[in-house]
């Protein structure tokens, strides 16, 4: 019982982290040819989290510029936070690891992954390379619940993998770092906790 108890607010914890932590859009910057430019704001006293998405950006071979938003060159962009990373048209707010290597796979494909991970985002696309709905997670998590549900009303299909019942899914849930239930990915754009029209906007624009 007490291992119950400790799951569920491990989950409700990570499900409550997520919510400060997000992909946001706007027109962002791309180059003549139309391919994302990336770039990295920081600022004084950021430490190991600033670090720690320039180590993705630079492990993953991704080109990028990096502003330090107390500079004048850093001011143009109306940034006040750090660190926030541009791809393209989406910005990751915070240290949001997971997060950004879900935005790179987007913008930049398998070579943005590693080899364990790319195998593992295999199964989020048919076999014409179309994303799907893949939803992670257990039979006694109740946002899971809430999720299959939403999913199920909006009528958008989706794949139901429990990462208990299923060592494959469980390899590919720990692979791409799950943290808590669900983990929704529509392709490569990862959902962490429950979404209701987040998700549904996903769907429409990559379906």
């Amino acid at each position: 019982m007490k291992k119950l108890i400790f799951l569920g607010l491990l989950v409700f914890g990570g499900y409550k982290l997520y919510q400060y932590v997000s992909v946001a859009y706007d027109k962002g910057p791309v180059a003549a040819d139309g391919t994302p430019i990336t770039q990295l704001f920081v600022g004084s006293n950021c430490g190991q989290l600033c670090n720690e998405m320039e180590n993705i950006l630079k492990t993953r071979n991704i080109n990028y510029q990096l502003i330090d938003i107390g500079t004048s060159e850093g001011e143009k962009y109306g940034i006040n936070q750090f660190p926030v990373t541009r791809v393209g048209k989406q910005k990751v707010m915070g240290a949001a690891r997971y997060q950004l290597i879900s935005v790179l796979a987007e913008n930049y494909g398998n070579a943005a992954l590693t080899p364990y991970e790319n195998m593992a985002m295999q199964r989020h696309f048919d076999v014409h390379g179309k994303p799907l709905v893949v939803l992670y997670g257990t039979k006694w998590c109740g946002y899971c619940k809430r999720q299959r549900e939403y999913l199920s009303e909006h009528k958008i299909p989706f794949v139901d993998l429990d990462v208990e019942a299923n060592t494959s899914a469980k390899w590919a849930y720990d692979t791409l770092h799950g943290g808590g239930y669900p983990l929704v990915y529509v392709g490569y754009r990862r959902f962490d906790g429950y979404k209701g029209q987040e998700l549904s906007d996903a769907v429409a624009e990559l379906l």
